[in-house]
């Protein structure tokens, strides 16, 4: 009350000194000096006040709104595991200092949008005093520029950021624009840029951290870290690093914004050390006026405490911290809770612990059975069945009761089989089945005559085609120097390898685009490849299956001995031979559904990026013999472009590279095997 008296006091004798200054200059000297002196007195008697204090009891002399987000269940990137369960906490601790809370987890592009637009109706249609937006999640820099990602963003190149996430700047806009004087930005969204791994000249100002950002008048923005540097997920803490230690001071009554920061900071330092890491926190702040979260008078002896700031003083709330009405005792009356962030309740979820769609189950395969009620969970299936197909799996006609050959299509007259090497032997009958054989032999090949076979068929991975060995130009205008190289004979993949295979060796089908078995088998990495490359040369008796290196990749993909020079694998006109951007659908494709190359091999423009062996690095322009790229190194190679790409990615030289361990739903691989074997 002294304060305010004295602030109105200093405005008023201001006010009157000048009026009664001003005639007086044409008076004598000394009125005017004592005048002078006694106005001087004055000012000295009360305190400067060059701050307001912004001191708003919670839930009482003024609004406050937040808008609170929190990001786990990527669909094309890793999980973040304590990200929902920051926007959970942050959201009760806003509401326990007197917000009005919006809290969206688990947010799609479209989503996020809305919740914006929700949080700037708010603004529009109501006069808050402050304004908090939480984010919880993957963010990244591109350029100088922050955005924060939603789940469902698919970040094939650097070009996709603009358009499929939410720039950090358009909330600062929006605010702005609603003229709301105290602005908050919290961003716990410094982790690493997963996606940056598969960006063509992806350097190292793509992919970690958040940039700065400026502070227009009346806002305070605080980063779990410095610019360009990491944040920890918190791990088994529960809560991210930073936004635990904002949890762990936030309802502290009397810090200011900034006091409470400089504790966070502390707070960060202690707990990343118990991780074995560092973070150091940021924050920019232009507030005019200082801030409190909760003021210093709150819970003193002239206000009861109400931690949860519903008008329930925590003496008679029987939930304190939980927002809830009088006539409830300051309980919700229905506490909604959704643990999976999945927006079904937990009360209504099957799966209460498990992100799904199917009343809040995952269903991976789409059939209308939640996952733990299916038998086949990765087989799209019938209710009756119990998720799993009828039983004619390969869906030639022939019940597998009867069927010799029950996972691979074939003839009714041969039991169900095929005639995989087209010899006139059925396969059940045929002891050389994938290897065109004569009847005196039950279907093997003479062998007194050996000679390298044009094709041959593997059962588990089907087709490979003899590419003979040559000399030919390597890389591009693009994609240089070009240097000459040589190759020996080997075998490769007439396609990639497709999800039943996959599924023959693993057990279990990683794609996202499930509902294909046809389909090239993609979200693999170099790493998962190895794996499988071992239990499939274990099960073929040793056979030498293994990833074509780049040099074999591109001469297969030119067409070999019979090239032609074509500008994609098979022709120049790329809608002949190859899915990409402009006719892709938005997902992969059958493989041999476009036109083969000049050995008969399919997609090798795009489709799915395909995995090569070696190591990524510079050519040399001297001239090579089977080369097997760089000795070590941090990426390996990918080629050919994908279904999501332009046409550009898809020319036969050009060449990227990734992380062992990238996964995404473009990239797949074929293989190579040696011909002798």
């Amino acid at each position: 009350m002294g304060g305010t008296l004295s602030c109105r006091f200093l405005l008023l004798l201001r006010t009157n000194f000048l009026r009664i200054m001003y005639p007086i200059t044409f008076l004598s000297k000394q009125p005017v000096r004592f005048l002078l002196s006694a106005f001087i007195f004055c000012l000295l008697q009360f305190p400067a006040y060059s701050q307001r204090d912004v001191t708003v009891q919670p839930g009482k002399n003024g609004k406050r709104i937040a808008l609170v987000l929190g990001n786990a269940a990527y669909q094309n990137q890793t999980t973040l595991y304590n990200t929902v369960q920051d926007a959970d906490s942050m959201a009760q601790a806003l509401r326990a200092c007197g917000f009005e809370v919006l809290s969206y987890k688990n947010a799609n592009l479209a989503q996020m949008d809305r919740c914006i637009t929700e949080l700037n109706n708010k603004l529009r249609q109501t006069t808050y005093e402050a304004a908090v937006f939480y984010y919880s999640g993957h963010g990244l820099q591109v350029e100088g520029d922050n955005y924060l990602v939603p789940v469902d963003a698919r970040l094939a190149e650097k070009y996709d950021v603009k358009y499929q996430t939410l720039p950090a700047q358009r909330i600062l806009d929006m605010m702005e624009a609603c003229k709301v004087s105290t602005k908050i930005l919290l961003l716990d969204a410094c982790r690493d840029n997963p996606f940056s791994r598969g960006w063509r000249s992806a350097g190292s100002e793509y992919e970690q951290g958040l940039a700065g950002m400026s502070a227009p008048e009346g806002t305070f923005i605080g980063f779990a870290a410095s610019p360009g540097k990491q944040s920890s997920d918190g791990g088994a803490l529960g809560n991210g690093v930073y936004t635990k230690a904002i949890l762990k001071h936030i309802r502290t009554p009397g810090l200011t914004i900034d006091e409470l920061f400089t504790r966070v900071a502390a707070t960060t330092r202690q707990l990343i050390g118990q991780l074995s890491g560092t973070q150091i926190p940021f924050k920019n702040s232009s507030l005019m006026a200082n801030f409190y979260f909760l003021p210093p008078n709150f819970g003193g002896k002239n206000e009861a405490p109400d931690r949860d700031g519903d008008g329930v003083p925590d003496k008679t709330d029987i939930c304190p911290d939980r927002v809830g009405p009088a006539s409830n005792a300051g309980c919700p009356i229905l506490d909604k809770v959704d643990s999976d962030g999945d927006g079904l309740e937990d009360e209504k979820d099957d799966c209460p612990e498990e992100y799904g769609t199917l009343r809040g189950c995952p269903d991976t395969d789409r059939d209308g059975v939640a996952d733990k009620d299916d038998n086949c969970p990765y087989e799209k299936g019938l209710v009756s069945l119990k998720g799993c197909p009828v039983s004619d799996r390969d869906n030639d006609g022939v019940s597998d009761t009867v069927d010799k050959c029950p996972d691979v299509a074939g003839e009714k007259d041969w039991a169900g089989c095929p005639d995989s090497d087209d010899d006139g032997i059925p396969d059940h009958k045929d002891d050389c089945p994938y290897v065109k054989g004569i009847a005196s032999r039950k279907g093997c090949p003479d062998l007194t005559q050996p000679s390298k076979a044009e094709t041959i068929i593997d059962p588990t991975v089907g087709t490979f085609m003899l590419v003979k060995g040559g000399t030919f130009q390597m890389g591009g205008p693009s994609d240089g120097p070009i240097h000459s190289v040589t190759v020996s004979d080997y075998y490769i993949g007439q396609t990639e390898v497709t999800q039943a295979q996959w599924r023959a060796v693993m057990g279990e089908n990683p794609s996202r685009f499930k509902d294909c078995d046809n389909c090239p088998v993609e979200q693999v990495s170099w790493e998962d490849i190895q794996t499988f490359i071992a239990k499939l040369n274990n099960r073929s008796g040793g056979s030498k299956f293994r990833l074509p290196t780049e040099a074999e990749w591109e001469y297969a993909a030119r067409g070999g001995k019979q090239s032609k020079g074509y500008t994609y694998s098979g022709s120049n006109d790329i809608d002949a031979v190859a899915w990409y951007s402009k006719n892709f659908d938005d997902k992969t494709h059958p493989v041999k559904g476009k036109a083969a190359n000049e050995l008969g091999l399919y997609d090798m423009s795009g489709n799915v990026w395909e995995w090569c062996s070696d190591w990524y690095g510079s050519y040399s322009a001297a001239s090579q013999t089977n080369p097997t790229g760089a000795t070590s190194g941090s990426y390996r190679v990918r080629r050919g472009g994908s279904w999501y790409g332009g046409p550009e990615y898809c020319v036969v030289a050009n060449r990227y590279n990734v992380t062992p361990v990238f996964r995404n739903d473009r990239l797949g691989f074929r293989l190579a095997r040696a011909v002798t074997f």
